[in-house]
């Protein structure tokens, strides 16, 4: 079975499509953490019954490599320099550090015989996060985490979310679905909770307008462009496209890079750039009770309770974000912030970007996007990281930028 890990922009359909056939791929195991060797940098399982001797072969992603590096105490650039240069360092280093150095044998009282070691193997419980290869194929080892992890999946979580959502009765667009190793992103609009923002948007001009000089690159479904949102919604719904709706922004995460929140996003309707809330979201980190060695396999009492939970902040995430009020105030913190002029854009992205640890590439695409905007004021900065966004390609890159949209417009704002 070939599990597709990664989507970007993606619609709901396909969203749902792909968390089912990686939900029928998953095999989670829980023991000791000296049931993982590597050989050639792929890994066997062993010590459960679904397992021979030899044990089922595992190639790790990096998110998986970034947690055996945390837990060994290897740097991790190093792990993924030997990953890819040197295989033999990289099983040699891991395995020593799991496994331990033995130095003799020595009898027991029972007469059998058993190894001393020089340096003692890894006594920690780990679970092991994967996914099963078809016959004769690799698996995917997804993740390496504690034994205390709670398994919140993405689908269930979707499902449960989105069903607390429908049940206030609010009516809510599904703008766009990312997926990637890390996390699960779904962002949705409520048209009807809508609001003029003049000031927000004075002089703004859409990167994406007119012929666009600007594209999403991942768009893999054809669904939502940059430009072909707003029109879409005031289509259908009637709104000012100079306007700003409120809606909500869902992630979760199963590999332990991301927790399962629910917060408040706004979508301005002349660009389709979302500005997140970070500070006001619901959030659960994924913690549990000490779990029993061998193959997971969650209690449907378990279950429910966890996604219980989930229903209902949905329910009350709809409550505090799509209320009027509240898009009122928060609004208006964002519009007094955003009316600073900027006199030398430049040196102020320069600023942004050192603070907010951009990359060259995404300095300059904050830059161009700012410039395109027409728009040289502190929210112009805001905006342009918003929109630059939209055009990267890798779902966690433009989820990060995404977030550091309201700290580009208080740095712009001190600077």
């Amino acid at each position: 079975m070939t599990v597709q890990l990664e989507a970007r922009n993606t619609n709901m359909a396909d969203l749902a499509r792909i968390l089912k056939e990686q939900q029928a791929a998953k095999l989670d195991i829980v023991g000791p953490i000296t049931g993982l060797r590597s050989r050639g940098g792929t890994f066997s399982v062993a010590g459960t019954s679904v397992f021979d001797d030899a044990g089922a072969e595992f190639t790790p992603t990096a998110i998986a490599d970034g947690h055996l590096a945390d837990k060994l105490g290897i740097p991790v650039k190093y792990l993924r320099r030997m990953r890819a240069e040197r295989p033999d360092l990289y099983d040699e280093n891991v395995n020593g550090w799991i496994h331990g150095l033995v130095s003799g044998a020595a009898e027991q009282e029972d007469g059998s015989i058993a190894p001393t070691y020089f340096a003692e193997p890894d006594k920690r419980t780990v679970m092991a996060r994967c996914f099963q290869g078809d016959p004769g194929e690799r698996g995917v080892l997804r993740a390496v985490l504690s034994d205390r992890y709670m398994i919140i999946e993405n689908f269930d979580v979707l499902t449960a979310a989105l069903a607390g959502i429908y049940e206030t009765g609010t009516e809510v667009e599904v703008l766009g679905c990312d997926l990637t190793e890390t996390r699960m992103r779904v962002n949705l609009a409520a048209p009807e909770i809508f609001r003029n923002s003049p000031q927000l948007l004075a002089n703004y001009r859409s990167p994406f307008g007119g012929e666009g000089v600007y594209h999403h690159e991942g768009n893999s479904s054809g669904f939502y462009a940059p430009g072909q949102l707003p029109q879409a919604l005031q289509d259908r719904y009637g709104v000012d496209s100079n306007g700003v709706c409120a809606g909500l922004v869902l992630t979760n995460g199963e590999t332990g890079g991301s927790a399962f929140s629910l917060g408040p996003r706004f979508l301005l309707l002349a660009c389709a750039n979302g500005v997140m809330i970070e500070a006001d979201a619901f959030e659960r980190i994924h913690l549990a009770g000490k779990l029993e060695h061998g193959i997971v396999d969650w209690s449907t009492d378990t279950q429910q309770k966890a996604l219980a939970l989930v229903t209902a902040q949905a329910r009350d995430a709809v409550k505090a974000f799509l209320d009027p009020e509240y898009v009122e105030k928060a609004l208006s913190k964002i519009e007094a912030k955003a009316s600073k002029r900027i006199e030398n854009p430049a040196q102020v992205i320069e600023i942004v970007s050192k603070q907010l640890s951009f990359t060259d590439e995404q300095r300059e695409g904050v830059l161009a996007h700012f410039i395109a905007g027409g728009q040289v004021t502190a929210g112009g900065v805001m905006q342009a990281v918003t929109s630059f966004a939209q055009t990267v390609s890798n779902p966690d890159v433009a989820y990060d930028l995404e977030l550091a949209a309201m700290k580009a417009l208080d740095i712009a704002v001190a600077a």
